[in-house]
């Protein structure tokens, strides 16, 4: 995407209506809603700066059962319903990430790593590891899908996330320039806004750029000097780290399911500024 406001082609604030006028014109909840058809126009149109810092209203819509949200992507069949993307844009041949598909082949399936959850999602410190197979669904990975998500669902290796994160550190063989670089990692958050998950609630001192969290204040969990670092992370338990001024990055990959953010990450990024 950042590719294509360096050439002109969109703008940063771009409604995002401009390119694709299905979503011109929206209805949102009225504050306080119970019901779907409680809505109102939108004040303002959801802009490509919206959708690249999570702050568009939109949802994957699994993450918050119980919601409006989730009932709404559930009773419409936003999820797995079959339909293919129009068009697809990878950055994966220019890096030579030859690793890194929707789906594997026959060839190279048992090179695929088992994925596990523990005995507690919110607290990865209690003992025990329970080996998840067929998931998210079965079959996953191994046949071809119509619906390829621009959120989740690729499978890679720690090759090709290095070549990956290469390309975003300054200095190195990038596909982006510079100065978008640098911009990637400015906090796109209005004040008093910071990332948050439905069962975890806000996250202090997190806030987002155009493609990952950027931390604005180091917590207790944070290596020292690490004000500016940009990451993110999957539900698989994979996470990358940015930290651009200390002249560092990282990538942990440990196939445990909802891995994300949690102390053993905090303490692996630590290490990783001790050692350099």
């Amino acid at each position: 995407m950042l590719a294509l406001v360096e050439d002109g082609r969109i703008g940063l604030d771009d409604p995002i209506g401009t390119h694709i006028p299905e979503l011109a014109s929206l209805q949102v909840l009225r504050p306080g809603a119970t019901r779907l058809d409680n809505t109102e126009p939108a004040r303002r149109p959801i802009t490509v700066r919206h959708l690249l810092s999570h702050s568009a209203g939109l949802s994957y819509g699994l993450l918050d059962p119980g919601t409006l949200m989730y009932r709404a992507y559930t009773e419409r069949r936003v999820l797995g319903d079959g339909r293919s993307l129009a068009e697809l844009v990878r950055i994966l041949d220019p890096l030579g990430m030859q690793d890194t598909s929707f789906v594997i082949p026959e060839s190279e399936r048992s090179r695929l790593a088992a994925l596990y959850v523990g005995v507690d999602l919110l607290d990865p410190t209690q003992p025990g590891l329970r080996r998840m197979d067929d998931t998210p669904y079965p079959g996953a990975y191994m046949k071809p899908m119509p619906r390829q998500s621009g959120g989740g669902g690729l499978v890679s290796s720690l090759g090709d996330m290095t070549a990956l994160m290469r390309a975003l550190v300054p200095g190195g063989p990038t596909l982006l320039r510079p100065e978008t670089l640098k911009a990637m990692r400015v906090d796109q958050l209005a004040d008093g806004v910071c990332v948050g998950f439905p069962m975890t609630g806000p996250v202090r001192g997190k806030g987002h750029g155009l493609a990952g969290a950027v931390t604005r204040s180091p917590s207790p969990l944070d290596p020292p000097g690490s004000t500016g670092a940009m990451q993110w992370g999957g539900m698989a338990g994979t996470h990358w780290w940015i930290s651009p001024d200390q002249g560092l990055a990282a990538v942990l990959m440990t196939q445990r399911y909802m891995g994300f953010w949690n102390p053993y990450w905090f303490e692996f990024m630590k290490r990783v500024c001790a050692a350099a």
